[in-house]
């Protein structure tokens, strides 16, 4: 049997985790890039807090470790950042409080979910998760239009939006010199020349389900050598409409069955769906 080392999972419901946590997680995201200092503290908070986010963090003896955060615009459900800290990468733990984050943002059973990206994390986050676009050789698909339409006006109106991607997206200060070994990979996605160096970024939209969802984050959970615990920092966290007190019967157990499985999960999951179902 796997042994897990236990971590503390927290939700801030008004993605404000408090100038203690909030300056671990700038520290997070700028040890991702390899420009000391970039980006800047104050272009984090602003990441951070400047939107209406749900934020899900991960910590390890009260130090966060990992966090994911995710905001609705009209229909969609954007999976708006994340981030691990270095010493802890390897291990699901950007995954998990993503995959959390979008758990409270869903209303409906089938939802969609998009992103903006400059690596192949995203889609590869989204392999299992969802029915997602664009596709290598694959045309993009009409009903996603309007989606792809909603991230582009929510991340930045101005900038050129060619096909799938968004010329200049990001800053060029901020464009890492070690993006340019992403283009190779990047470039089957899509038709446009990609200069990621330049700030280009991709953005990908997919249709999923709480079911897929849930699939998915019980197989990181078996995969990690870590297993996050639930705490609540916010009561009213239980009248969401997702159901947590649901999502905590199988969080918040001593002996959760779904992580001592040999990969079988339907019975616990098909429980937790029906749970929800009835919400």
């Amino acid at each position: 049997m796997q042994d897990f080392k236990k971590l503390e999972t927290e939700f801030f419901l008004d993605s404000d985790p408090g100038d203690k946590h909030l300056e671990a997680l700038i520290e997070m995201v700028q040890s991702s890039f390899t420009a000391d200092g970039l980006p800047t503290k104050e272009d984090i908070r602003d990441h951070l807090l400047g939107k209406d986010l749900t934020l899900v963090m991960t910590l390890d003896n009260r130090e966060p470790v990992s966090f994911g955060s995710v905001l609705r615009e009209n229909d969609l459900i954007i999976q708006h950042g994340a981030a691990v800290d270095k010493n802890y990468r390897g291990e699901k733990l950007a995954n998990i409080p993503v995959d959390l984050a979008t758990l409270l943002e869903a209303e409906e059973d089938e939802f969609m979910v998009g992103g903006r990206h400059q690596s192949t994390y995203y889609p590869e986050y989204l392999e299992k998760r969802a029915e997602y676009y664009p596709q290598p050789g694959e045309p993009f698909p009409d009903k996603f239009e309007e989606y792809l339409k909603t991230l582009w006006k929510f991340y930045s109106p101005d900038a050129e939006l060619e096909d799938q991607v968004m010329k200049e997206s990001h800053t060029p200060l901020y464009a890492d010199k070690h993006l340019r070994r992403y283009e190779k990979s990047l470039s089957k996605y899509v038709d446009v020349e990609l200069d990621l160096f330049q700030g280009d970024a991709i953005l990908t939209v997919g249709e999923t389900s709480i079911w897929r969802l849930l699939k998915a984050l019980g197989e990181d959970l078996d995969d990690s050598s870590y297993f996050p615990e639930i705490s609540l920092v916010d009561r009213e966290l239980r009248h969401t409409k997702t159901g947590p007190d649901e999502i905590l019967a199988l969080f918040g157990g001593e002996e959760p069955e779904y992580s001592r499985k040999s990969g079988d999960y339907e019975e616990d999951m098909e429980r937790l769906i029906s749970m929800l179902d009835s919400r």
